[in-house]
């Protein structure tokens, strides 16, 4: 299943084995690789309470996710999630 805001989109299912979450940052996004990297990390403290061990969750970056400041990141990724959860 999939659920998508406008700068990021959520793959999720049940897990199979372990579950867990990933995150996806592709070049496409952000060419520099300390800004791709820096923006990995903020999405995965956004993540941090939403991983499980009974579903996979993956998010993706979207162009424009590179421009956000942490507090919009955190805002539209948490708003995303909980439809998610729901």
């Amino acid at each position: 299943m999939r659920a998508v805001s406008p700068h990021f989109s959520i793959s999720y299912g049940p897990s199979p084995s372990k579950g867990g979450c990933g995150v996806v940052v592709s070049k496409k996004v952000e060419r520099s690789s300390v800004k791709r990297h820096l923006l990995k990390r903020r999405m995965r403290e956004v993540l941090r309470g939403y991983c499980s061990k009974d579903y996979v969750l993956i998010v993706y970056a979207r162009p424009g996710a590179e421009t956000l400041s942490f507090a919009d990141l955190s805002a539209e990724l948490s708003a995303t999630l909980e439809r998610v959860r729901a």
